[in-house]
């Protein structure tokens, strides 16, 4: 609120209109004051004299007015004295309302710190180096939140693909939230959102690079420890971030887990599982996506695709992906999205290419067939026997929240219940919910389960109990 000052002039003038002469014996060595006892007498100024010098005196007469003696000058400096006295006062109130005000703006800032709404949130780019940017943003109270680090999946996805969503886990008022894209993809720069021809910058990404990426921004903002939360893939690099920098970790809430191991690959990249379960549905859909990756094996002279193959299936895509083939980047999209979407009217069409849609599309399949790929085969991310990380060496184990949808298609439950059972068995302090909802965080049960973890953490650190050693 702007408040909008009014200034009112008050001029005052008083000064001679007449001049009196004086009459009546003056004393030379002192100065006439007010008598009450003659209150209608008047006053008479007398300046020491030199020899042979005329009084230079001026009269108060009881009538209020100034009358002037044979030196008119000290008439005229009384005069700018009344004629600006009460200037004088309203300036001294001004400065002092001013001071007022200041104090009172300092301790409403220290009782209630700025705070940011995730509409009002600050962007930025960060540069990684090798002329990579990267872009966040933050929002919520930066003075005396809790930071957060907000770790969104895909691979390939962006921030934006949220929709401001985090606001509904975030009080701005208690937390510090730090949300950015991850290299290459939405906002970033070079982005593959905006030209498939950029997925060449990041042919040699590693869960690592991008682990230690949080780090730089980290120490950007000046943020000692951060609460990390994150779903899907942002659950596989949240996990592997507080399993390598646990000492960076206030806690970890992770979402929909996916450990990016073989038997996962299996439930996802053939029809096992879509088999066991009767789908019929998510079979022909497999059926569609199979498909593609076994005409690329005829048309390079390869051995027949087995689909049960996995491992080749992905790489067949990944070539394909990488030369700029958009049906199979729409094709690798679709089959992700309608394998976890539930509502029949937001399933996509594998033979249409929503132009909207494929820059994001273009980013998911990229990076998640190359960091699949990697992570599984050149570079394993171990997470399971990683875990023990978040407590040697540690003052305190770092508390990890799980909220798993039972009915999620992605990432299956079974995964996250192995996850759980390897933080307990390694004394993890873990607070796992498995609830009846799918893989989605927009889902309302997720959601509520998502808030429940976050209030959970904030009165547990508010409280010292995340300090503890067991």
């Amino acid at each position: 609120m702007q408040l909008q000052e009014t200034h009112h002039r008050h001029d005052h003038h008083h000064g001679p209109n007449e001049s009196t002469p004086l009459t009546g014996t003056v004393s030379s060595s002192s100065i006439a004051t007010t008598n009450n006892d003659n209150a209608g007498a008047p006053l008479v100024h007398h300046m020491s004299l030199m020899k042979d010098e005329e009084p230079d005196v001026f009269i108060e007469g009881g009538d209020g007015k100034v009358h002037a003696g044979p030196y008119p000058a000290l008439v005229d400096f009384r005069t700018f004295l009344q004629k600006h006295s009460s200037r004088a006062c309203i300036g001294l109130v001004a400065v002092f309302l001013l001071l007022f005000i200041s104090v009172v703006h300092v301790l409403i800032s220290i009782n209630h710190p700025k705070t940011t709404t995730i509409e009002n949130a600050q962007e930025a780019m960060l540069d990684l180096g090798d002329g990579i940017e990267m872009w966040y943003r933050t929002w919520g109270n930066r003075q005396s939140g809790v930071p957060v680090l907000f770790v969104h999946g895909g691979p390939g996805n962006a921030v934006g693909d949220y929709n401001n969503i985090n606001s509904k886990f975030f009080d701005y008022t208690k937390f510090f939230v730090v949300e950015s894209d991850q290299r290459g993809t939405g906002r970033s720069q070079p982005s593959v959102w905006d030209d498939w021809r950029n997925m060449k910058y990041y042919e040699d990404i590693t869960i690592s690079l991008m682990a230690a990426d949080f780090e730089v921004l980290r120490e950007e903002l000046g943020i000692d420890k951060w609460l990390v939360f994150g779903g899907s893939w942002g659950s596989t690099l949240s996990m592997f971030y507080g399993e390598q920098y646990p000492e960076r970790s206030l806690g970890l809430i992770i979402r929909g887990v996916f450990l990016n191991t073989k038997p996962e690959f299996d439930d996802v990249y053939t029809p096992k599982r879509f088999i066991e379960n009767k789908n019929e549905k998510q079979i022909r859909e497999f059926e569609y996506f199979f498909e593609l990756a076994e005409q690329e094996a005829k048309d390079s002279g390869e051995a027949e695709l087995d689909r049960y193959d996995s491992e080749r299936i992905v790489k067949l895509y990944n070539g394909m992906i990488k030369r700029g083939d958009k049906m199979a980047i729409w094709v690798w999209y679709v089959f992700e999205n309608n394998l976890m979407e539930e509502d029949p009217n937001k399933l996509l069409n594998f033979d249409k290419i929503d132009s909207k849609s494929f820059p994001e599309a273009a980013g998911v399949a990229f990076f998640e067939s190359q960091l699949f790929l990697d992570g599984l085969f050149k570079h394993p991310y171990r997470i399971l026997e990683r875990v023990r990380n978040l407590k040697e060496d540690l003052p305190a184990p770092v508390h990890t929240w799980v909220c798993q949808g039972k009915r999620d298609q992605v990432c299956p439950p079974q995964y996250a219940q192995k996850l759980v059972d390897a933080l307990q068995e390694a004394n993890i302090p873990t607070y796992p919910h498995f609830i009846k909802a799918p893989h989605q965080c927009t889902d309302p049960v997720m959601q509520i389960c998502l808030r429940e973890t976050v209030e959970d953490f904030y009165e547990k650190y508010k409280n010292g109990v995340l300090g503890l050693t067991s």
